[in-house]
């Protein structure tokens, strides 16, 4: 979560990252512009790692949801889950995991001292308000994303439950006229 801080003007300009960790709110300065590109940076290669292993199967189910067909996305038993978690494995357990986890005190070094006392849940908490800072396009793109699968999901469920009876307001119960 990031906040404004009140006062001078240079300080309403400011914003401070906020997570907790240890069990206790911590604090930091949002860096700025130039330092997140910095950060980009030197995340570059475990974010080509997180797009090949993704990509693939991403595309193809943009691809089929564009078309209008069922994606893996929507089904989550199909074949191509599977497939897609197989091959995500090794990248989510292992280095993609621990990228993540530290990219808070990657971030934010004078976070580093709370590490140790934090759970798993605070990092990747941390860790996702921390991405969305350093990537905020792809926060904005997820987010949609996010909303267009919840909404496909919630037409598919509505048009499922309402089969084999359709009620138009034409077709409504009216009381007859005298």
């Amino acid at each position: 979560m990031t906040e404004r801080k009140a006062g001078s003007e240079e300080e309403t300009c400011a914003q401070i990252l906020r997570v907790r960790l240890g069990g206790e709110m911590r604090t930091a300065r949002v860096r700025s512009i130039a330092e997140n590109i910095e950060i980009r940076l030197a995340l570059a290669d475990m974010v080509a790692d997180a797009v090949g292993v993704f990509g693939e199967e991403l595309t193809a189910a943009f691809e089929n949801m564009r078309a209008g067909e069922k994606t893996a996305l929507e089904d989550v038993g199909g074949a191509d889950v599977l497939t897609m978690i197989q091959r995500a494995a090794p990248f989510l357990f292992g280095k993609g995991y621990d990228a993540l986890i530290g990219l808070p005190f990657l971030y934010a070094p004078e976070l580093q001292e709370f590490r140790d006392g934090a759970s798993d849940d605070e990092l990747l908490d941390a860790a996702l308000e921390v991405a969305g800072i350093i990537f905020p396009l792809f926060l904005k793109i997820w987010q949609r994303i996010a909303k267009f699968i919840a909404s496909r999901q919630s037409k598919a469920k509505s048009g499922s439950r309402g089969r084999g009876r359709k009620t138009t307001t034409a077709s409504r119960s009216r009381k007859p006229s005298k």
